[in-house]
């Protein structure tokens, strides 16, 4: 008789969260808000933009990459991303604040939760 690979829905759950909770605590992880992600009023690149930007936001509250940067690790041109930077301001869900730093320009990118609350409110579950 051949052995069965399957499992129960319980104990492939518990085991997909195991191997789930080790990869993020071996790897960094990108978490990205559902509604945000599925927004169809942005294009993709932005919400891909939007979910580094958080990422990169958690240690200080906000983000300091440069567009440089992001268009590194995005492997896109520096273009790009002023483009889709700029559409995440117009669409409120980001800030930006420039500052002097050694005697260079940078910015801090900062996360406008409070807008995302009221963009996209919390959904009410009916049973």
């Amino acid at each position: 008789m051949k052995k069965s690979n399957a499992f129960n829905e319980a104990e492939g759950q518990e085991k997909f969260k195991s191997a789930y909770e080790m990869f993020k605590r071996d790897h960094r992880t990108l978490v990205a808000p559902t509604a945000v992600f599925y927004d169809q009023n942005l294009t993709i690149p932005a919400r891909i933009l939007f979910t580094v930007i958080i990422g990169l936001s958690f240690k200080q509250g906000y983000c300091y990459a440069t567009n440089d940067y992001l268009a590194a690790k995005l492997n896109v041109k520096r273009t790009t991303i002023i483009k889709y930077v700029a559409e995440l301001e117009k669409q409120a869900l980001i800030t930006r604040e420039p500052f002097v730093r050694k005697m260079m320009k940078r910015r801090k990118i900062y996360v406008q939760f409070a807008e995302m609350c009221k963009r996209y409110p919390a959904e009410i579950e009916t049973a």
